[in-house]
């Protein structure tokens, strides 16, 4: 076997352990930054914090103390208790709150070896006082049954109707309409009422009792004006270290020189690090300014835009703005955004300009609000008149946006118009 010995060139983008750090500390949220810096306060002296002052316009106690919340099981065992009923039917419906889920939902198995010493009549009665109690719908064993229960307090519900619910709720979420009239006798507008009632129903009725967890957000960036920019960045989000000067005296003592050294060159690259990173997000907030103006008008329209466009006006790379607008947060019109809302999705025109998906459901909300009553647009209608529009949009994606209007088919607002 020859052995021969090859001269090549290859090109290496290497990153140095600094630019890592660097990276990861533009990306940190709040939280993350708070927590690193803590820790390098503690092992470093030579680093120590600036005066924090919280922004003239954003002044207050953000401080707060959590209060109690009781539990969807706590709220539940409050009402069980204040009902008459006999004692074992009510130490039954105690122990089968355990079997609840987050959504109220009871979830029993035939085979659960704690029931069996239960007879069949005894543990119905409890299910029926669990089912008394609120949020109606509440210890249901299936969607149907919840949403039974929920009907039942509203109106008079009929056997087939509560038989449809507990055996074929999935034929009609699927719109098999005519089956269900044929199996239960019933009017094809019986069924549509039906729809439009269990709309109005909740799925979920355990979530209203659920204690609810208060999550404080604080913008890491306020912007008050756009013309002229003036913007302000949370000291929480953007804090300031500064060097401390007193260990320099001990540069000369040979024990701590080595110490001081490593202590000294990692204390100035934080400092650099975090400045680099605030002063990179005071030019990202210039650039989506200038990128996406209507926003920042009564119209709050936004247009496609990627992180990509914005690294390219900044001459940044597009790893550098997905990291500095990551889990950030800005408050503009005293309401509190993620930066992520300023790079919607959409679709391309004709021309290949882009439009965002906010602006083709303002464009569906007036087609669809001067259509006529007795021919609502269906779905492929409004697909083509959008086309003609030069709006290249498919047919699935109208309906998803249609579902996330909340606005029912074609053929549901043509019968709610005939009954108006």
């Amino acid at each position: 076997m020859d052995l021969t010995l090859k001269q090549e060139l290859r090109q290496k983008q290497v990153l140095s352990q600094q630019l890592k750090q660097s990276l990861l500390i533009l990306q940190m949220g709040a939280l993350d930054l708070e927590a690193h810096l803590n820790e390098e306060l503690e092992t470093n002296p030579l680093l120590e914090r600036e005066h924090e002052v919280m922004p003239s316009r954003m002044t207050g106690d953000i401080s707060f103390i959590p209060t109690h919340q009781p539990s969807m099981e706590e709220q539940l065992r409050r009402q069980l208790y204040q009902l008459e009923t006999t004692e074992r039917t009510r130490v039954i419906a105690d122990y089968l709150i355990n079997y609840l889920d987050d959504n109220g939902f009871l979830d029993l198995s035939d085979d659960d070896p704690r029931l069996k010493h239960i007879s069949s009549s005894s543990l119905e009665e409890a299910i029926e006082l669990l089912q008394s109690l609120e949020p109606t719908g509440i210890a249901a064993r299936s969607l149907g049954e919840s949403l039974y229960l929920q009907l039942r307090r509203q109106q008079e519900v009929t056997p087939d109707i509560k038989q449809l619910l507990l055996e074929d709720l999935n034929e009609l979420a699927k719109g098999n309409l005519n089956r269900l009239m044929d199996k239960y006798d019933l009017e094809r507008i019986e069924l549509i009422h039906l729809l439009e009632d269990i709309s109005e129903l909740d799925p979920r009725p355990g979530l209203q009792i659920a204690p609810v967890e208060t999550e404080y957000i604080i913008p890491d960036v306020m912007i008050y004006s756009v013309d002229p920019l003036e913007i302000e960045l949370s000291p929480h989000s953007f804090p300031s270290l500064k060097y401390n000067s007193n260990y320099d005296d001990f540069k000369h003592d040979n024990e701590a020189r080595n110490f001081l050294k490593d202590k000294q060159s990692r204390a100035k690259f934080l400092i650099y690090a975090l400045e680099q990173r605030a002063n990179t997000m005071r030019r990202i907030i210039q650039a989506l300014v200038e990128l996406q103006p209507d926003f920042f008008t009564t119209s709050k329209a936004l247009h496609i835009l990627n992180r990509q466009d914005v690294a390219d006006k900044l001459e940044l790379h597009n790893s550098t703005v997905s990291r500095a607008v990551q889990d950030k947060f800005f408050l503009w019109d005293n309401r509190v955004y993620p930066m992520a809302i300023f790079f919607p999705k959409g679709v391309k025109r004709h021309d290949g300009t882009g439009i965002s998906s906010q602006i083709i459901q303002h464009e569906m909300m007036r087609l669809i609000e001067d259509e006529p009553p007795d021919a609502p647009l269906s779905d492929q209608k409004i697909q083509q008149l959008l086309h003609n529009k030069g709006l290249q949009i498919a047919r699935r994606t109208v309906t998803k946006y249609r579902r996330q209007l909340g606005i029912s088919r074609s053929n549901l607002r043509q019968r709610i118009h005939q009954d108006d």
